[in-house]
């Protein structure tokens, strides 16, 4: 009887260390995070052994964004794009800012290892509104302010 309750124990360890290493992204496939909007939270991203992780996020034209690096490989990688180049030995961690574009991609990758496919993208969406740059629909015609449709 004792070694079922030996190999019962030692399954529940094995499970919870497990559990412990997986992945918190609900366990799906999906790569791609939401950069930070403004609430100080930031975006990280590991660098691992010839890859980012993630490699896809998502933020908003013009933001400045930062993005706390870390990489758990074991050779030394870079985190470079347009206006940053930052070198991150293994087992370090490093904070860079980034300026996304009004429009399109900011591209980056590990000027070491980007032959090898460490490569990555963020792609930004529309610029959050200020308020006041576009008009007030014509409501005056009674038609839902399209005029004399």
């Amino acid at each position: 009887m004792r070694k079922p309750l030996a190999t019962l124990a030692v399954l529940a360890a094995a499970t919870a260390v497990l559990a412990a290493c997986g992945d918190d992204n609900g366990g799906g496939s999906d790569s791609s995070v939401e950069a930070d909007s403004g609430n100080g939270a930031g975006t990280a991203i590991e660098m691992q052994d010839f890859q980012f992780s993630p490699d896809s996020v998502d933020g908003t034209a013009g933001e400045t964004i930062t993005i706390e690096l870390e990489n758990t490989g074991n050779a030394e990688h870079t985190f470079t794009g347009e206006g940053v180049d930052e070198e991150v030995e293994s087992g370090a961690t490093k904070t860079v800012e980034v300026t996304l574009p009004d429009s399109g991609t900011f591209d980056f990758f590990c000027r070491y290892h980007r032959n090898m496919g460490m490569t990555g993208t963020i792609t930004t969406g529309a610029a959050a509104p200020s308020g006041g740059d576009q008009p007030a629909p014509d409501t005056t015609s009674g038609n839902g302010g399209y005029g004399g449709y």
